[in-house]
């Protein structure tokens, strides 16, 4: 029994930033894990949540500490990585897509990125008689869907990235 004391750390910060265009050009954004308990077990990592309509640039970002990532298109779709990054470098976000049924991300550019995630894909007007989830043009085969994939919205998981899309 820890007699009320806390054994694990605290959960890190969160940053939620929202608008039409969305520009992080050159900011700092810190949200680290919180301080580690009585234990020694380090905070849970924080949590950079950006929503945007239009635009989202995000080049020579300085991201301090382990963060949860989650960009939100409202119009497309959204990508969350499933656990906490450490993401204490510069990054161009900009090196990102979500548009119309296609979520791109640049797995070299962005290596410490390249893990695994959900994707999800929001006003699909597809209706396939066999649909798939594409990686590069190829049926990705290391996908998992959550949804069917002619939903109005889609979720599916992804190993690493590249190119992605229902087709």
């Amino acid at each position: 029994d820890s007699g009320g004391i806390l054994e694990d750390g605290g959960e890190g910060g969160r940053a939620i930033i929202k608008g039409d265009s969305v520009n992080l050009s050159d900011d700092v954004i810190d949200a680290r894990g919180g301080a580690a308990g009585a234990g020694g077990n380090a905070g849970a990592g924080g949590k950079l949540i950006v929503n945007f309509n239009d635009s989202f640039e995000g080049k020579n970002v300085d991201y301090r500490g382990d963060l949860k990532i989650i960009l939100n298109d409202s119009d497309y779709g959204k990508i969350e990585w499933n656990s906490a990054k450490n993401v204490s470098f510069v990054y161009n976000l900009s090196d990102i897509e979500i548009s119309d049924s296609f979520i791109l991300i640049d797995g070299v550019k962005m290596s410490q990125l390249n893990e695994p995630a959900n994707l999800t894909l929001i006003n699909y007007q597809g209706n396939l008689s066999s649909p798939r989830i594409l990686k590069n043009g190829e049926t990705c085969t290391s996908c998992s869907n959550f949804t069917s994939l002619n939903a109005d919205v889609i979720i599916f998981n992804v190993t690493n990235f590249s190119s992605f899309s229902i087709g």
